[in-house]
């Protein structure tokens, strides 16, 4: 009994400690936060599942983190998956955290604003053949092409979203109609992972994909994903939903290879290209009083679309402003806590959060906590959604 109480109170204490820190990365990474909560009580599932062979100190969140971007690579739209994964935390873990998924809600509602919206767009202004580059050995490249990303060559089909991170992979998105197909790139490391994980899922058949004999697992049976063997860096996953599976393996046959600049000259015109990217960051901060100190260079950003970066470049500097203001305020700074609160004082005229703030509901995040910093942060409720802000709300750890 002893063991299981101790076991409970660890537990209690990792999900005190980064519950705030995980929804806030699953809310800038989702487009709803009724999805994002799924993702943070799956995360906390496995930490519960695996909490003898979780990482101490400090390890342990960026540890959680990896488990929610796999949370996040498998996620499903559907109601009845994300209904399962509530009701199944609910039942595991009811006696150490109480009602999880209540307590998801009453804290996505503060950051319910933190969503974010894919590209919606058609290919749009040529950027030349999506190919791969020729072999750099100098071999004649097969018909399925050569990289290790893929594309979908069929007509007819919208990229839906994308992302692509130049060390965690990355995930291309169709839609046409109800139907959607989902090709993921992860690192190969993660190859076995992915494997056993889709295991639970049922035994898989095996089927050709892009010239490799890949392993095929069916959710439903207008739902099925396969995985392919390692191709260089990564491994794919391509899902297919909304469809059969005879239509699925016909999509198969139409994806082609490409490498990172094959990847690149397939995408929307929406798009913001590695080259076209500080331009994009110095446009967003064109009306933004930045920090003294704070560079556009320091921005980090991978993200493609214009409402993922609008997010990352706009949520660098607020946080930044956030610091600022507690920093200055702890050491007693008056003309610096004046100075932070004048400044996010401008966020709703920002015009980069008045251009998205139809799309989402990231602007309204950032004016939330904006608001917060303008008014002078007076009550202990101001204080602890900053410090949630600062430990994960508006991403200012990742």
């Amino acid at each position: 009994m002893r063991d299981i109480a101790a076991r409970e109170e660890d537990f209690r204490r990792l999900y005190a400690e980064h519950f705030d820190a995980v929804l806030g990365f699953a809310l800038r990474r989702t487009d709803r936060p009724d999805d994002a909560a799924d993702v943070t009580a799956d995360t906390f599932l496995v930490a519960w599942r695996r909490l003898s062979h979780l990482p101490a100190g400090d390890a342990a969140r960026p540890w959680l983190y990896g488990v929610a971007r796999r949370v996040l690579a498998n996620q499903r739209r559907g109601d009845g998956r994300r209904a399962a994964l509530g009701d199944r935390l609910r039942h595991q873990l009811a006696h150490a955290v109480g009602d999880l998924a209540d307590d998801v809600a009453h804290r996505a509602d503060v950051t319910a604003a933190m969503k974010r919206l894919s590209a919606r767009d058609e290919p749009g202004r040529d950027r030349g053949p999506a190919t791969s580059s020729a072999d750099p050995a100098g071999a004649s490249v097969p018909a399925y092409g050569f990289g290790d990303r893929a594309v979908l060559t069929r007509e007819g089909w919208s990229v839906d979203y994308v992302q692509d991170h130049p060390e965690h992979g990355g995930e291309l998105s169709y839609r046409k109609g109800q139907q959607r197909l989902e090709i993921s790139w992860r690192p190969a490391a993660l190859y076995d992972d992915f494997v056993a994980d889709r295991n639970d899922i049922g035994t898989p058949v095996e089927v050709d994909v892009l010239g490799k004999t890949s392993l095929m697992w069916a959710y439903s049976r207008r739902d099925h994903t396969v995985i392919r063997p390692v191709e260089g860096d990564h491994t794919l996953e391509v899902r297919g939903s909304g469809m059969g599976e005879r239509a699925f393996r016909a999509l198969l046959a139409e994806l082609r290879l490409v490498d990172s600049d094959g990847f690149r000259r397939a995408l929307p015109d929406e798009v913001i290209l590695d080259d076209e990217r500080p331009a994009a960051i110095a446009e967003i901060l064109a009306d933004v009083p930045p920090p003294d100190g704070f560079e556009a260079s320091a921005v980090r950003s991978h993200e493609l679309t214009r409402y993922q970066l609008v997010a990352d470049v706009t949520g660098a500097v607020t946080c930044a402003w956030i610091e600022r203001f507690r920093s200055a305020r702890a050491a007693g700074d008056a003309a610096a806590v004046r100075q932070a609160r004048d400044a996010l004082g401008t966020a709703r005229d920002w015009a980069a959060l008045r251009e998205i703030a139809d799309d989402g509901g990231w602007s309204d995040a950032v004016w939330q906590y904006a608001d917060i910093v303008a008014a002078g942060a007076s009550t202990p409720r101001d204080e602890e959604m900053l410090g949630n802000a600062l430990d994960g709300g508006l991403g200012c750890d990742d």
